[in-house]
């Protein structure tokens, strides 16, 4: 019988395999009676180089898993980092915007760039106030339902375990809307002056939008342009 030729450049799972098949020949040859010494000599060449291909791989593992921290720790602190700044610019920003407002500036002209204040686009934030104020119209429902509540719906009877939830994007299209009275203009005639006056709309507190009770919309914010 012929052992396994040992060569170079074998990977860690030969190397397994040959030592495998060494062992199980060396059980083979010592059962026939035959001289093992030699055989010997190459299983423990292949445990040596086992040994070494395996430290190789744990020591590449490990240079891996300390070069995969070490960029996680530099990423950490670049975004660290990055969001310091982004937070001094949002402060100076919001600084300019309070001075220009206060001297009633919406642009400032320098001799390169200008500083111009701009409203926020999008729709204005809604805001509810109070929701048990808010009319049923503007809500709706939500909840779970068992099957046996089911299948009391299906017998045309009230469903069970529902919550009343303001209906945003309702009380948004009201708020939104023109009030009916003054027709969008905030001013109506008063009614009980004797020369022709205006005032402003009872209705819609003089805003030429309807009142919802419990909720409003809040005027945009700004922020600062650099132009």
């Amino acid at each position: 019988m012929s052992a396994p030729a040992v060569t170079h450049h074998q990977s860690l799972w030969d190397i397994e395999s040959t030592l495998a098949e060494l062992i199980s020949l060396r059980a083979e040859m010592q059962d026939s009676g035959e001289e093992t010494a030699a055989l010997d000599q190459q299983i423990v060449e292949y445990v040596r180089k086992e040994i070494i291909k395996a430290d190789g791989i744990a020591s590449y593992l490990r240079h891996c898993d300390m070069m995969a921290k070490a960029a996680q720790e530099e990423a950490e602190r670049l975004t660290h980092r990055a969001k310091s700044w982004t937070e001094r610019a949002k402060r100076l920003k919001t600084v300019c915007v309070s001075i220009m407002a206060a001297m009633g500036r919406s642009k400032i002209e320098g001799r390169v760039n200008t500083l111009a204040v701009q409203a926020n686009g999008g729709r204005c934030p809604l805001t509810v106030t109070d929701e048990s104020l808010l009319p049923d119209e503007l809500c709706r429902w939500e909840g779970w339902i068992t099957k046996d509540g089911a299948e009391r719906i299906k017998a045309f009877l009230l469903p069970h375990s529902l919550k009343r939830v303001p209906d945003t994007e309702a009380i948004r299209k009201v708020l939104e809307s023109k009030c009916l009275r003054c027709d969008g203009s905030g001013i109506v005639i008063d009614p009980n002056a004797i020369q022709l006056q205006q005032i402003p709309c009872p209705e819609c507190d003089g805003s030429g939008h309807p009142v919802v009770a419990g909720a409003r919309l809040e005027p945009r914010s700004f922020h600062l342009r650099i132009r």
